[in-house]
């Protein structure tokens, strides 16, 4: 799993992928209308990673941030 976060005067997001032994990819991304680090943002973005990886009844994940 792959995520980061940003956060901008003009846009504040997260972006996280996710890719399966069969190299498919799943990507999750969210916009939060609230005021916060960068680093709120990532963790947002990881737990949404995880629920992601639950859901898609994954065992062993690799997690790689920023």
């Amino acid at each position: 799993m792959y995520f980061d976060g940003s956060n901008t005067q003009d846009d504040s997001g997260a972006g996280c992928v996710l890719i399966d032994p069969y190299n498919r990819k799943h990507m999750v991304s969210s916009c939060l209308e609230l005021e916060c680090t960068n680093n709120v943002f990532e963790y947002e973005e990881l737990v949404l990673g995880l629920q992601k990886a639950i859901s898609l009844n994954m065992v062993a994940l690799k997690v790689v941030g920023d």
